[in-house]
């Protein structure tokens, strides 16, 4: 199946059945606005120029730091940070 915005708002309202407060006319009216896009593709911009490819990324001052990790792990990297 080719994704399109009718065949996703198709599979959400499936999907959500369950989600009591998902409101698909709001979702859809996001999807639908053009400004909406325009920063997402900002983003996506941003993104490709810094090398992320992947959720969660952080910087630290300019250090990237990928992936998930622990509390204790930002916590120390943080503190390496502070004393650079």
């Amino acid at each position: 199946m080719r994704l399109s915005t009718e065949n996703l708002v198709g599979l959400l309202k499936a999907a959500l059945v369950t989600v009591p407060k998902f409101d698909v006319a709001a979702y859809q009216q996001c999807v639908s606005d053009r400004s909406a896009k325009a920063r997402v593709d900002d983003d996506v911009a941003f993104a490709l120029r810094n090398g992320i490819r992947s959720t969660p990324t952080l910087f630290i001052n300019d250090r990237k730091v990928e992936g998930a990790i622990r509390p204790e792990q930002l916590r120390t990297i943080i503190k390496e940070e502070m004393h650079r």
